[in-house]
């Protein structure tokens, strides 16, 4: 009896580096050919298979054309980085540096070893001003291990470092306020206008100096009246920072707040009776970006109660002058 099959065909690969470019594919091919009687023969890879027709055979052959093995790390400018294209293995790449101009850079001791074969670097790590932050879930285990890390554009007067093992934006890590100590962050240096730290392991990292936002407003006030904002962004021992650019955001919007002599306002009236939740975010090149929130308190008018005096008064005269109506009648 002839027997139909749907072709079914499944190729389990294992891939190894042959050498820079070369890569060695091998597994098994397992189907059945279509058409085929229990009589049947079937052949793969020169192997001739009888009986149930059924395709099953080894396979190994080293191909330079037909996989592509890529390394994303555009983001990287600087002439600091690491040139991935020409290196001898990509799956054993010491002293391996990563590195954006004029923001920092990342860069691994000569001794250690890292797999940088298909790794995404432009989407994982970010480098920007006093921030970097490795995502080191979606990158090779070889990347979580000491580096040193270097900030460009940094306040040495009294540099601090934090870190953050969740947040991924500067302004999240910097709301944590965690000072990376040892034996977390060792080895901190800051000359000129650069600091280098060394840290144990991945995660977030900003670095900067003492720097506080303190915010307030002239509350409480009544609906539709002015109330005014103020923030005092300082750093210590530079004192208050101007040329910052403050944002203040409500329920409604964000605005950008008026630079005074020595603090920053903005005024805004309301509608409605309501408490009125708001926060401002204060930054400035060279210094921690940092926020704070408040809320304002916003009142109906109050109307004026009538004491029972007033009231006793106000029946006195109406009853006068019926009293004198009726005598005049």
């Amino acid at each position: 009896m002839k027997q139909t099959t749907t072709i079914i065909i499944a190729l389990l690969l294992c891939i190894t580096t042959a050498s820079a470019t070369d890569i060695t594919l091998s597994g098994t091919i397992i189907g059945f050919e279509p058409d085929t009687t229990s009589t049947s023969s079937a052949t793969a890879d020169g192997n001739t298979l009888e009986g149930l027709a059924e395709l099953t055979a080894e396979y190994s052959a080293v191909q330079s054309s037909n996989v592509t093995v890529t390394t994303e790390y555009s983001s990287f400018t600087s002439s600091d980085t690491t040139d991935l294209d020409n290196v001898a293995d990509i799956t054993d790449v010491t002293n391996l540096t990563l590195a954006v101009t004029d923001k920092g850079k990342i860069k691994f001791p000569p001794t250690h070893s890292i797999n940088a074969m298909n790794q995404d670097f432009d989407a994982n790590i970010i480098i920007e001003d006093s921030f970097i932050f490795v995502n080191t879930t979606a990158l090779d285990e070889s990347f979580n291990e000491s580096a040193t890390l270097t900030f460009e554009n940094i306040n040495c007067s009294f540099p601090y470092v934090y870190y953050s093992d969740t947040a991924g934006t500067s302004y999240d890590l910097l709301a944590e306020d965690n000072q990376c100590l040892a034996p977390r962050c060792t080895n901190i240096q800051c000359i000129g206008t650069t600091l280098t730290v060394d840290v144990a392991h991945f995660s977030g990292y900003s670095a900067n100096g003492t720097t506080n936002l303190s915010i307030d407003a002239d509350d409480p006030k009544f609906v539709l009246e002015d109330v005014t904002f103020t923030a005092i962004y300082m750093n210590d021992p530079d004192g208050f920072l101007d040329g910052a650019t403050c944002n203040i955001s409500f329920a409604d919007g964000s605005y950008i707040m008026d630079e005074q002599a020595n603090h920053y306002n903005y005024t805004k009236s309301f509608a409605t009776s309501q408490t009125v939740e708001y926060n401002i975010t204060c930054n400035k090149i060279g210094y921690n970006t940092v926020f704070a929130n408040d809320t304002a308190l916003i009142v109906t008018p109050d109307i004026p109660e009538f004491s029972i005096i007033t009231l006793g008064l106000g029946l006195i005269t109406i009853l006068a002058g019926l009293f004198i109506i009726r005598r005049k009648k």
